[in-house]
């Protein structure tokens, strides 16, 4: 199934709900919270859609997850915006648990 990942995006599939997927494994950076302005340049501050290899796998497996009746089109990461609102989410959610 994942014979055409190779080991840095498996491992980083596999560990990515750490935060390892993230810069400084941290999904609260400020990278993700500007990026969740889809009209906000976010390239200056220490990640982007080229750069992120968690980005890159998460749409590709949401292309191929598309015809999944498992999932809402909702669900899917196919923006820079979408996976920061994800990464900022999770991080806000883990705050209001501590």
């Amino acid at each position: 199934m994942f014979e055409k990942f190779n080991f840095t995006q498996r491992y980083i599939l596999f560990t990515s709900l750490s935060g390892l997927g993230f810069h400084n494994n941290d999904q609260g950076h400020p990278a993700y919270l500007i990026g969740c302005d889809e009209d906000t340049e976010f390239r200056d501050h220490g990640d982007s859609p080229e750069r992120n290899e968690l980005f890159k796998l998460m749409c590709e497996l949401s292309e191929s997850l598309e015809d999944c009746t498992d999932f809402s089109p909702d669900d899917f990461i196919t923006k820079w915006s979408e996976f920061c609102k994800m990464a900022t989410n999770a991080y806000k959610s883990h705050k209001k648990s501590d």
